[in-house]
């Protein structure tokens, strides 16, 4: 008699999910928290109008912000229907900021005349500083250790100062060479990020 095949497949067959792309905020006018972003973390404007802007952040991390009531309809767009959409109160988000650096931002929002709400020690020593921004929307800065999936060794700087793009500097590599020197090291490039014309 043939018996039952009891084995079970423990692969995972879950689809990945390689992070969070977009962070949302919905601000009363776009420009003016535009404004806010753009001049205390340098970041770069990929697409913008009236009802929304979009910000290069990091290493692939947009910052959207959309007028608070303007996208409750859905928006057609060549390659399809986006879902409407809307958000009220006051949100927060975190930006990562290696440790070294905290003590920088706290000097650039005093000169920016942006009070800081609270500054709070984790245990494990990681360090967050707590503002709001036009809105009234809690932002955070936050040094490594916080969370367990965020540490010292995976710190994504966001980059301020004289010409700051809020982008994280490009990780360097030594190349062996055949007789085993390693050769001077060489930033990686990568592909040039094309802001979208319309977004959700």
């Amino acid at each position: 008699m043939k018996r039952p095949n009891t084995r079970t497949d423990s692969r995972d067959t879950t689809p990945r999910v390689n992070g969070v792309l977009e962070t949302c905020l919905h601000v009363e006018d776009v420009e003016r928290s535009a404004r806010f972003y753009q001049r205390l973390f340098g970041f770069r404007r990929m697409a913008s109008d009236d009802r929304f802007c979009a910000f290069d952040v990091a290493r692939g991390s947009v910052l959207l912000l959309f007028r608070r009531g303007g996208t409750l309809e859905p928006v057609q767009v060549p390659g399809g229907l986006i879902p409407p959409h809307d958000g009220s109160g006051r949100m927060h988000l975190a930006f990562a900021i290696p440790a070294a650096q905290l003590t920088a931002w706290q000097e650039r929002l005093n000169r920016a005349g942006i009070a800081i709400e609270s500054r709070v020690r984790w245990q494990g020593g990681s360090e967050s500083l707590y503002f709001r921004d036009p809105d009234q929307h809690l932002v955070e800065l936050a040094t490594p250790g916080i969370w367990p999936n965020y540490q010292r060794r995976a710190s994504h700087v966001v980059r301020t100062g004289g010409g700051a793009t809020g982008r994280a500097p490009a990780p360097s590599r030594r190349r062996r060479t055949p007789g085993g020197k390693a050769s001077r090291p060489t930033a990686r490039t990568g592909p040039a990020k094309v802001g979208p014309s319309t977004s959700a």
